[in-house]
């Protein structure tokens, strides 16, 4: 589906989304615990439902009544097809799984999933008694001495840091390489803690696991997300009367709660409530800032960015090539379809400002961040904006839409052509 979208302010409240990446974790803690387990606010996005697909073909009995899952323990099957459709976290978080529970696993999905790198943990897993063709996994994972490079993706960290508990013997997991996005590896640091796992940091790339744990989540409300929170607290920027943004946890481990210190430094006025924050335009600084463990938010800082006059800094940005799209080149795109200029060296990312954003036509890109990101520049633009396979945002937000209407957003249907 293609939209237009017009010129307006934004202004008003959202009760954001819960947060997918604690829904995921939350989730597989579920399905190793004896007996019932109930999570509550589970989020309708498509990632997230492929994780309860996948969960339920490897022997998981799961019981979804609105945004509330019932969960009974997996009873491990002996082979599956597990499709994550479009989910990284849900491929890269279940193949060591599926490789503990002993299940001979198929992985299947979309093609720009399968093409996505996953061989530091399959050489990982193939070291420790699993046996690898592709994107099928056989055998069963013995504990040991695993070395796993974290600089590609967190999520191979905790594939590895949920499965190994499981194992008869002890683990010791060391990270090689740079250690990225460690907000989420303390995500699932957070659910291990809460689900009575026993996780040792001997120092900052090395953890002893202990083998032949038992999960107990019992019960859990999913909290509102930080990712996502950030177009709407962004959107607030643009604005003279701002928008609230609540639902969100001040105090939680989401790396992406970094939104709220990087508003402050680009001179947005950031006002604290109760559960959230009301955001509103101040005086708009250029910003120079390390993105290296906040990914996820570069292409709504980047429209943040078009808010002043000068040039702004993003460093840390060579991981965007291996997201749902090329994030990097997708984030270029859309600003130069705006007439912004922007720059990179592949490692660093430079937007030029004249503190001007034009009306484009934009691409979906298929990735569901470019899309909330261009919904939010097309609304600060001087004209009429159109952007193409909007339908992406169900990947993670499926109701983005109705919360941008309910700020202001003016949009409306086109057809394809």
């Amino acid at each position: 589906m293609n939209i237009k979208i017009k010129p307006t302010t934004l202004n008003g409240e959202v009760v954001i989304i819960s947060s997918k990446s604690f829904a995921h974790r939350l989730l597989i803690a579920s399905s190793l615990t004896r007996g019932e387990s109930t999570i509550r606010r589970v989020n309708g996005s498509q990632d997230v439902t492929a994780t309860i697909g996948v969960l339920r073909s490897m022997g998981t009995r799961i019981l979804r009544v609105g945004d509330t899952c019932y969960i009974d323990r997996v009873s491990p099957v002996s082979e599956a097809t597990l499709d994550c459709v479009e989910s990284g976290s849900t491929l890269r978080f279940c193949m060591p799984l599926a490789s503990s529970l002993g299940i001979d696993a198929t992985f299947t999905g979309s093609e720009r999933l399968l093409s996505r790198p996953i061989g530091d943990l399959t050489d990982c897993l193939k070291m420790h008694g699993i046996e690898v063709d592709g994107h099928h996994l056989g055998g069963t994972l013995k504990s040991g001495i695993y070395r796993i490079n974290s600089s590609v993706s967190s999520q191979y960290v905790t594939g590895l840091l949920m499965s190994l508990p499981l194992l008869e013997g002890d683990s010791t997991l060391i990270l090689e390489g740079d250690k990225v996005s460690r907000g989420y590896i303390d995500i699932t640091l957070d659910v291990l803690k809460d689900s009575g796992i026993e996780v040792e940091m001997i120092d900052d790339h090395t953890y002893f696991i202990k083998g032949g744990q038992c999960y107990r989540m019992k019960s859990a409300t999913v909290e509102g997300d930080w990712s996502n929170a950030g177009f709407f607290l962004v959107a607030g920027a643009t604005s003279d009367i701002g928008v609230t943004v609540k639902g969100l946890n001040k105090h939680s481990v989401q790396g992406d709660r970094a939104i709220i210190d990087i508003l402050k430094m680009a001179g947005a006025e950031v006002i604290e409530i109760e559960d959230g924050y009301t955001v509103k335009r101040g005086n708009p600084r250029t910003i120079d800032i390390d993105c290296e463990d906040i990914p996820d938010l570069v292409p709504i800082i980047s429209v943040l960015c078009t808010l002043p006059c000068g040039d702004s800094t993003l460093r840390g940005v060579s991981r965007l090539v291996d997201k749902e799209s090329d994030r990097l080149y997708a984030v270029i795109d859309m600003l130069r379809r705006a007439g912004v200029s922007a720059t990179s060296d592949g490692y660093t990312l430079t937007i030029h400002s004249r503190g001007v954003v034009e009306g484009g036509d934009y691409l979906s890109y298929n990735d569901h961040r470019m899309v909330m990101s261009a919904s939010i520049l097309s609304s600060i633009a001087s004209g009429d904006s159109t952007i193409e396979g909007i339908e992406a945002v169900n990947k993670s937000y499926n109701t983005f839409f109705r919360d941008f209407s309910a700020i202001g957003g003016q949009t409306y249907a086109m057809d394809r052509r």
